[in-house]
């Protein structure tokens, strides 16, 4: 039903007439419940809403909710929270945040599914469009409509796998899959592949007055969120800036260039520098790692590390300081193929590259070391 996008409160005005449109359980019966997708333009809340239905999945059963996206988009356009919902409620902690890369990382844990002990009782994906880029998929199936191809069969493995866990007679629940994806204007050939794998689909659309309607496919049936009613019920902790810096692995201290950056918004320096530490201990004295801050106007702050990039791994393997200024012409340096190994497996563990093949990143590392002028070799000479 539609009023699972919506908090208790908001679900509760629909039949007191305060947001039009009254929807009862024959509108959207359970078989069309399993598999939806929640469609509509750039910036009008579908990540929010997915994250509301993730909170009231989580909160009416005793099982996980499994939402999948990509790290960098969700931290670049974090979800609003509904007043009144902490951010340490315990129920988040049963919401289970997955990030991917591209649709390879869907269909591996699609395909997979079936050997799980426990299901989940809700999967989310969030953008799944954005999963499937244009040129990888053209490549990987040799034709034009390559992407077209790569989400009918993801699409396939994933009404495979729900309907897998919902046939399944010892579930206390019903496990549901909700997809969104971003339309601009009218996209008929996207919305019959949709249509094809997808029962239930739910259209977000503007009003002349400002106001976004929800509604389930072409139905008069829908539900309208004024503009001012979502400003004052969704909330979210206010940005004060993104700090960008370079530390070296485990050697974090109050000090230049940690201490001013994270001193003027009045951050908690001790807490950043041990926790830092502790998440980059593995990594030798001295390396450089690749540090994002969000400082909010709490003074509160979330941090994510990256390791060293490609190029700095590629001249310590071949002992030198910097590429060739003529790459193809000029060979700056030599490395074997172990050293591709051995940084393929390091970068692996990034949460960008953790679900792509050891194969997949080689074939990367080469590329980027041809292009420094570095002559890869079997074995050295």
């Amino acid at each position: 039903m539609v009023d699972q996008f919506f908090p208790s409160k908001f679900a509760g005005s629909m039949s007191t007439g305060e947001i039009p449109g009254e929807i009862s359980s024959k509108y959207m019966p359970e078989k069309c419940e399993q598999m939806m997708l929640l469609s509509g333009p750039p910036c009008c809340g579908k990540t929010s809403l997915l994250f509301q239905f993730a909170y009231n999945r989580a909160r009416e059963s005793s099982d996980s909710v499994v939402f999948i996206c990509n790290k960098q988009r969700m931290e670049n356009k974090l979800p609003f929270l509904i007043q009144g919902i902490a951010p340490s409620s315990d129920i988040f902690n049963k919401i289970q945040m997955k990030y991917l890369e591209d649709d390879e990382g869907l269909k591996k844990y699609f395909a997979a599914f079936h050997f799980h002990e426990t299901f989940p009782t809700a999967v989310i994906i969030d953008d799944f469009g954005e999963f499937f880029h244009d040129r990888n998929c053209q490549e990987r199936y040799g034709n034009q409509r390559g992407r077209d191809l790569a989400m009918v069969r993801t699409l396939a493995l994933c009404r495979d796998a729900i309907d897998y866990v919902n046939g399944k007679q010892n579930l206390r629940g019903t496990c549901k899959l909700l997809l969104s994806d971003t339309h601009h204007g009218d996209s008929p050939r996207l919305l019959f592949i949709y249509k094809r794998w997808l029962p239930c689909i739910f259209t977000i659309k503007v009003h002349v007055n400002g106001s976004f309607l929800l509604s389930k496919g072409d139905s008069s049936h829908a539900v309208r969120r004024p503009m001012s009613a979502l400003k004052e019920g969704l909330t979210r902790r206010p940005v004060a800036a993104t700090i960008k810096l370079t530390v070296p692995a485990g050697q974090a201290r109050p000090a230049p260039p940690v201490g001013p950056a994270l001193g003027q918004y009045r951050l908690n320096l001790m807490a950043f520098c041990k926790d830092f530490n502790a998440r980059t201990q593995k990594y030798k004295p001295e390396t450089p790692m690749a540090v994002s801050i969000t400082a909010y106007k709490d003074n509160t702050f979330d941090f994510t590390v990256k390791s060293p990039s490609v190029t700095w791994y590629l001249k310590k393997a071949a002992g030198i300081e910097s590429g060739s200024s003529k790459p193809g012409h000029v060979v700056s340096g030599t490395i074997t193929l172990k050293h591709i190994y051995e940084i393929a497996k390091v970068k692996q563990q990034d949460p960008y590259c953790q679900y792509k093949s050891l194969e997949s990143i080689c074939k990367s590392i080469i590329g980027t070391a041809n292009a420094m002028g570095l002559k890869v070799l079997k074995e050295l000479e």
